[in-house]
């Protein structure tokens, strides 16, 4: 067995499709119930260097098979508010589970986070999936849970089409009395190139209303999304395999909600994930987080007649969102749990086992 970092952006075509192999093994083992993106969309985004993040993959081989793969990844930020944050992510080959892969791969993730002058370090796993011998693991490692973030999903045969008729009869003066407007990724990136007060518009927005989302436990401060961050995040959309949808409320210039949504590039598509729905806190309790969300699961389901459905994830404690999905008709179909680890405690593991 042999561990190698690799730059997946710039790795040979031989081992891109080694890879994309190794991505269906893990789908068919574990997320069998998730509609994978296609093959080329997934070579596409693989072949993107990395934006706005710091990441390093390594990879565990049993001769030239791919038996396991190690993250770590940190944002990078104008105005980075959590310097001492990281993540890291661990996948092994279902039938090389429990022959100390994960553990050669997590000690050269802490050296990483070392190096890089992290000291807290989040990984997840679904709640599916081993959540109790995970749990066990990250407890030896001195760490615990601190966020639950709910994988809800909204099938077809499930839309509550009463409630979105309903509801946009019942805050018609929304619109009324606000712009609604619709963006793909294209027409956004050229308005944000542009329009500078557009694109502050967007940094002000994101920053005042990404940080009222619950966080438990987390340790994590409040994030600040600058311009330029804006301005970077909207070329990486550009040149994604993803497409984007931005669904603004506007007053005047002044954006008070928000609701994006991105589909893979495919024909047809089948599935779509929704990102951030956002109203800012002094226009909140008037339906509009309601009036978006309606609108984007209309306009997605009468766009793309084969659509099956859409995902959306929300902290557990969010019960305002919670309850808008489940009146659309979402259920959970599992947890993400989110674990946060002093680099200090997986250091004392590693030199004890």
């Amino acid at each position: 067995m042999r561990i190698e970092e690799i730059e997946l952006h710039t790795a040979p075509d031989e081992f891109i499709e080694r890879y994309l192999d190794f991505q269906e093994l893990i789908h068919n083992s574990y997320y069998s119930t998730d509609i994978q993106q296609e093959r080329e969309t997934r070579r596409v985004n693989i072949r993107l260097p990395p934006s706005k993040k710091y990441t390093k993959n390594y990879f565990a081989f049993e001769n030239e098979e791919i038996i396991g793969q190690g993250n770590f990844t940190y944002q990078l930020n104008e105005n980075e508010t959590n310097p001492d944050h990281a993540e890291i992510y661990i996948e092994i080959h279902p039938d090389h589970l429990h022959q100390g892969y994960s553990k050669k791969l997590l000690k050269l993730l802490a050296k990483e986070a070392l190096e890089n002058k992290k000291s807290k370090i989040e990984t997840y796993s679904r709640s599916d999936l081993n959540s109790e011998v995970v749990t066990e693991y990250i407890n030896k490692l001195g760490g615990k849970r601190t966020q639950i973030e709910r994988q809800n999903r909204l099938y077809k045969e499930t839309v509550n089409w009463d409630y979105i008729n309903d509801t946009k009869n019942k805050y018609q003066e929304i619109e009324n009395n606000f712009q609604f407007v619709r963006m793909d990724k294209h027409s956004r990136h050229q308005r944000i190139v542009e329009d500078d007060a557009f694109t502050a518009e967007n940094a002000d927005f994101y920053t005042s209303t990404v940080n009222l989302i619950p966080r438990e436990d987390s340790s994590r401060d409040d994030e600040v999304i600058t311009a330029k961050d804006v301005k970077e995040r909207a070329e990486l959309g550009l040149k994604s395999s993803w497409n984007s949808d931005f669904y603004y409320l506007m007053e005047g210039d002044k954006i008070i909600g928000f609701s994006g949504l991105h589909y893979p590039n495919e024909d047809p598509v089948k599935w779509a994930g929704t990102g951030l729905t956002a109203v800012r806190k002094e226009y909140q309790g008037r339906g509009i987080a309601s009036f978006l969300k309606v609108k984007v699961t209309e306009y997605m389901f009468k766009t793309f007649p084969e659509l099956v459905y859409i995902n959306t994830e929300n902290n557990n404690t969010n019960q305002a969102m919670i309850h808008i999905n489940e009146k659309l008709g979402y259920k959970e179909i599992y947890q993400w749990w989110i674990f946060e680890i002093p680099l200090e405690g997986i250091q004392a593991f590693l030199q004890q086992n």
